[in-house]
């Protein structure tokens, strides 16, 4: 895996960490709390760490190969209830043909597929009809189900929230611009289901 997507997945699983133990903060008596522990400084895909998060984000650009034991733990990680949303930044094509090589490997007998709109994922928090992106219409997200549950879900185009994010380098990309709704709704779906 390369230094620059393993730094993403740390940041996601850090951000992840911090948004559970508010979750649970918010959940429990003011007498009760304790400080949620300190998300790891480095998570690599590989590691059993990976159980403890129950949402895991790829995002990135250019190419990457995930080595044997990255695919079966992240395999077993989505068997178990954890569950994948990636992304490709900036709409790129390299990092999608990545993502989707990769995802034949782990889940060969589990193709990516079309998510319907009438998905929970598009009606757990928001009600989603339809997905807007920068420029024209976006392709659909893609997902990967086991045992009836929806474990990936993929965005071609970005589920990146470019607009609120300074400096970004992402001018050239399809990214969706209703992405905070349906991440928020993916995050609903995640710890649910």
């Amino acid at each position: 895996m390369t230094e620059r997507l393993s730094f993403q997945i740390r940041l996601a699983m850090i951000l992840l960490a911090a948004l559970a133990g508010a979750i649970r903060a918010a959940a429990e008596p003011a007498a009760k709390r304790a400080d949620p522990p300190a998300p790891p400084d480095r998570l690599h895909l590989a590691s059993d760490e990976i159980y403890e998060f129950p949402l895991v984000i790829m995002t990135g650009e250019g190419t990457f190969d995930l080595s044997e034991a990255e695919r079966e733990t992240l395999r077993r990680y989505v068997e178990r209830g954890g569950f994948l949303l990636a992304s490709a930044g900036c709409s790129s094509v390299e990092w999608d043909r990545s993502f989707r090589r990769e995802m034949a490997k782990v889940f060969a007998e589990h193709p990516l597929r079309p998510v319907d709109m009438d998905h929970p994922i598009f009606h757990t928090v928001f009600e989603i009809r339809r997905l807007a992106a920068k420029h024209g219409e976006p392709r659909p997200l893609e997902g990967i189900s086991l045992g009836g549950r929806l474990g990936v879900v993929y965005s071609q185009d970005g589920l990146n929230d470019t607009p609120h994010t300074q400096g970004c380098c992402c001018c050239g990309g399809n990214e969706i611009v209703n992405a905070i709704e349906i991440n928020v709704n993916i995050l609903a779906y995640a710890v649910t289901y």
